[in-house]
């Protein structure tokens, strides 16, 4: 009786193999892939996944469609160098503030010809661009901003 018993689980040796192994690779918690294969072994593991992926694409092109367009793109200035428009923002003038006085507070701070002109013009368009958004912006204030960007709204290389 006890060969017969033996033999009647057989078949679930693989599962148990398969359960010990999953707990061992993975600090204890069961995998949710197959470690044979690399398969899910939950099909409601794969729909999260696939819900997180789409609300996580769903916000990224929110932000870009949002992103308004005040000037006609320069196109005399190569494509390469030029700046576009939405990278006038508050992080990027944050980040030149923070460079521009690294500069001045140490002389070991390195840098090129063309890093102060090109910060200076991050922070300039900036503050015009954000006067220019505000929703009871005056005409002025779009016009001042796109012909800075006409005239500056390229990166000195």
């Amino acid at each position: 009786m006890q060969i017969l018993g033996n033999f009647r689980d057989a078949h679930n040796k693989k599962i148990k193999s398969l359960t010990a192994f999953a707990g061992t690779h993975t600090c204890g918690a069961a995998s949710p892939l197959c470690p044979t294969c690399l398969r899910p072994l939950f099909k409601s593991y794969m729909q999260r996944i696939a819900m997180r992926y789409l609300l996580i694409t769903l916000v990224l092109f929110s932000f870009t469609t949002n992103a308004k367009q005040l000037c006609p793109i320069n196109n005399d200035v190569a494509e390469d160098i030029r700046i576009n428009e939405a990278e006038f923002t508050k992080a990027k003038a944050d980040a030149s503030v923070k460079y521009l006085a690294e500069i001045v507070k140490s002389s070991k701070t390195p840098f090129e010809w063309f890093s102060i002109p090109n910060a200076t013009k991050f922070i300039h368009g900036y503050a015009l661009r954000r006067k220019a958004l505000l929703p009871n912006a005056s005409k002025y204030s779009i016009e001042q901003f796109c012909q800075f960007y006409a005239q500056e709204g390229w990166y000195y290389d």
